[in-house]
């Protein structure tokens, strides 16, 4: 509320904006990588104000599991909201391929032009077309992104 302060667009910031929307209409998730600190989710943060569309983060720890992504996802596919799984590559191989199937679900789903979809074995959870999902890697730290989310990431 009130008079918040903003991030300084600079011709970085432009593109990653284009290329985030770009990747939204292609129907993919879009992945930022960069040193840490750098502003990427600032970045994603910064472009839901400018298009008035609210934006939930959260970060990811080794030690989280699947269940809070799984309310996570389930909150954000049914309110149409923003995401950004923040330093994603930290999250355990098996976490990541339980979100890898459930992208995959969302996806098809936002192709298809469903309105509800099945999301971690919870059926008729709705799906909100507005909704889209990000992710920041922090490049050199812990675990590499399996292929099959690199198919469903574009990284800027």
């Amino acid at each position: 509320m009130g008079n918040n302060t903003r991030l300084v667009v600079t011709p970085i910031t432009e593109r990653c904006f284009m290329s985030l929307i770009s990747t939204k209409f292609m129907m993919h998730c879009g992945s930022l990588e960069g040193a840490s600190a750098v502003g990427k989710t600032e970045t994603i943060k910064e472009l839901t104000r400018v298009l008035a569309i609210n934006f939930v983060s959260i970060n990811c720890t080794p030690h989280i599991e699947h269940q809070t992504i799984a309310k996570f996802l389930q909150g954000v596919t049914s309110t149409g909201s923003w995401c950004c799984l923040e330093e994603f590559n930290r999250l355990n191989t098996n976490i990541l391929s339980v979100i890898s199937m459930q992208l995959t679900e969302i996806l098809e789903g936002l192709k298809t032009k469903r309105n509800t979809i099945t999301l971690f074995g919870m059926e008729g959870v709705r799906l909100v077309d507005l909704m889209y999902v990000n992710i920041t890697i922090n490049p050199g730290t812990c675990n590499p992104i399996p292929s099959n989310l690199q198919n469903i990431f574009r990284t800027f």
